[in-house]
């Protein structure tokens, strides 16, 4: 079993596993997730705790102000009611966004955050990250000078992963019942023997 604070959370399981995100060709997914990571890094301006419902916005939108550069600062409620919500509840943005990859669309970097004659916006994935990682650098030099409100939150566990027996759900041949057996969990997680199967009416 593995505790994680968060900001082991951000730099061992979240940006690495973006980043392979990216790399895999999946934007579309990694855009989203890049999203929630934007409304943690925002969770540090309140003391609510992090299930508090009606925080969303507001922590998302810190996250940008406080975190990135110009352009995203500009477009906080844009960003959130037309990239953010749409991804996380309907898994597509909104029709003012372009979500795009520079590897899969063959794409330059340069046009990130540029607007096309339609009035959207286009937005590169392997530049949303590169600000994304760049804003969590921000937020920690931030939280090392102690200068967030709810710094506590940030080193205190934050999620814990349980170690997993790759035997479970693994079937065997049991020679003496003739027959296969499947390892099990039991309710306090260490795994049932294999047991003598009952012997069938036939026999």
């Amino acid at each position: 079993m593995k505790k994680y604070n968060m900001l082991d959370f951000f730099e061992q399981l979240l940006i690495p596993d973006l980043q392979k995100m990216v790399d895999q060709q999946l934007h579309y997914y990694a855009f989203a997730v890049i999203c929630e990571g934007i409304e943690l890094l925002g969770a540090g301006f309140d003391d609510d705790p992090l299930g508090e419902n009606g925080k969303s916005e507001g922590r998302f939108r810190n996250g940008l102000a406080n975190f990135f550069k110009a352009r995203y600062r500009q477009e906080q409620a844009l960003f959130f009611k037309v990239l953010r919500g749409p991804l996380i509840h309907q898994l597509r943005p909104g029709k003012e966004f372009v979500l795009a990859s520079e590897a899969k669309d063959k794409i330059k970097r340069e046009s990130h955050l540029t607007e096309q004659k339609d009035g959207s916006t286009i937005l590169i994935v392997e530049v949303f990250l590169d600000d994304f990682i760049k804003a969590y650098k921000a937020f920690k030099n931030r939280l090392e000078r102690d200068n967030l409100q709810s710094r506590q939150r940030f080193t205190e566990v934050f999620l814990v992963v349980a170690d997993v027996d790759v035997s479970v759900g693994k079937q065997e041949w049991n020679p003496e019942t003739k027959s296969l057996f499947t390892h099990t969990p039991t309710a306090t997680g260490s795994f049932v023997p294999p047991s003598k199967f009952p012997e069938s009416a036939a026999d």
